[in-house]
């Protein structure tokens, strides 16, 4: 069963959100037979406390390492009604390689909907028209919100106001 998007689940974003760029125990992608216990553990209680505080959206991306791979092995703990989940992946020049980061995401997490969705990093013109050429990411990520298997689409970015703005 999916998720239902969470405008529809009367959750609301939250002004407080977790971001887990910090919390995961290595910058590699690595197996997850490589997580210690103690990082694990300190993921698991990370996003307890988060929700017992009434923080619940969790971020994350597929460039932070070993954190949708950790994230992933505790989210099953919580109703998927209670969190808004985001992830990002960044552009790439082959349209095929950001699709399967994406599918790696999905599958980190062990979740078939994100609710959002974010082109990571767009910080230059360079990857801004990578992620807006016809097929690229934002291409690949319509077709994920499409299929329903995503909610909300965004970008994140420490470009100039100029091209944010161009980008929004």
């Amino acid at each position: 069963m999916r998720h239902q998007p969470f405008g529809l689940t009367g959750l609301n974003m939250p002004l407080v959100t977790l971001g887990s760029m910090r919390f995961m125990q290595a910058w590699q992608d690595q197996d997850f037979s490589e997580i210690n216990s103690e990082s694990q553990n300190k993921v698991a209680a990370t996003l307890e406390h988060a929700l017992d505080l009434g923080i619940n959206h969790f971020e994350t991306a597929r460039g932070y390492g070993t954190s949708e791979m950790q994230m992933g092995k505790v989210l099953p703990r919580f109703d998927r009604g209670r969190y808004i989940l985001q992830s990002k992946v960044a552009p790439t020049k082959d349209n095929q390689e950001f699709a399967q980061r994406a599918q790696t995401s999905f599958a980190y997490l062990g979740v078939d909907y994100i609710d959002l969705f974010s082109l990571h990093g767009l910080n230059n013109e360079t990857l801004a028209a990578q992620a807006l050429q016809k097929g690229g990411a934002l291409d690949q990520a319509l077709t994920l919100q499409k299929q329903g298997r995503i909610g909300h689409i965004g970008f994140t970015s420490h470009a100039p106001p100029p091209l944010i703005l161009k980008l929004i």
